[in-house]
């Protein structure tokens, strides 16, 4: 996924993409990923991702549970003037909202769909600014219109999918009105 080179890859080289991908979340196998990622995009050769501050949200050095969330928080700050990346293997998966993360590189092969949605629900969050200009508390900024997961493997992010839909709806005996269910909603 990751060439060495000062030419980022996609989604990172597509810059209709760009505004959404300041503050990411990418799901890594486990925390030795994590930490070879990190120094990965640390090489000085890999120029293009100088700008982002890189938070390894995995292992034992990162706090059990929510103790791990203080770090990526601090290096995004407002969201406005940082860019960030989140390494995690299974940290702040669950449970936590960060609203700057607009996008999630799923990096790694997941069999249960839960894990895989719980994962991705953590950048659908909104990211709002209500009453911006102090005078109408009716009015409101959206920051974040959008949001990407962005899973390199289509057949495990199509069954992820139909699996998802089948356990939601144990009633329904085809499959497909299942999913077509699951899409609708």
């Amino acid at each position: 996924m990751l060439k060495t080179g000062t030419r980022p890859p996609f989604p990172y080289s597509d810059v209709r993409l760009l505004p959404y991908l300041q503050h990411s979340f990418w799901f890594l196998p486990n925390v030795a990923a994590c930490h070879a990622m990190a120094n990965l995009l640390a090489e000085r050769h890999n120029t293009f991702w100088g700008d982002y501050q890189v938070i390894v949200a995995a292992g034992a050095a990162a706090g059990i549970g929510l103790e791990a969330l203080p770090p990526a928080r601090k290096a995004i700050g407002s969201g406005f003037e940082s860019k960030t990346i989140t390494l995690s293997c299974g940290k702040l998966t669950t449970g936590v909202t960060v609203a700057q993360w607009s996008s999630i590189l799923m990096l790694r092969n997941l069999k249960s769909p839960e894990t895989y949605f719980q994962a991705a629900f953590r950048v659908q969050s909104p990211w709002s600014i209500k009453n911006p200009n102090g005078d109408n508390p009716n009015e409101e900024d959206i920051l974040k219109p959008v949001c990407f997961v962005f899973d390199f493997a289509p057949t495990r992010a199509l069954r992820q999918l139909s699996e998802y839909g089948i356990g939601l709806s144990s009633n329904e005996s085809n499959p497909e009105t299942a999913v077509r269910d699951l899409m609708a909603s």
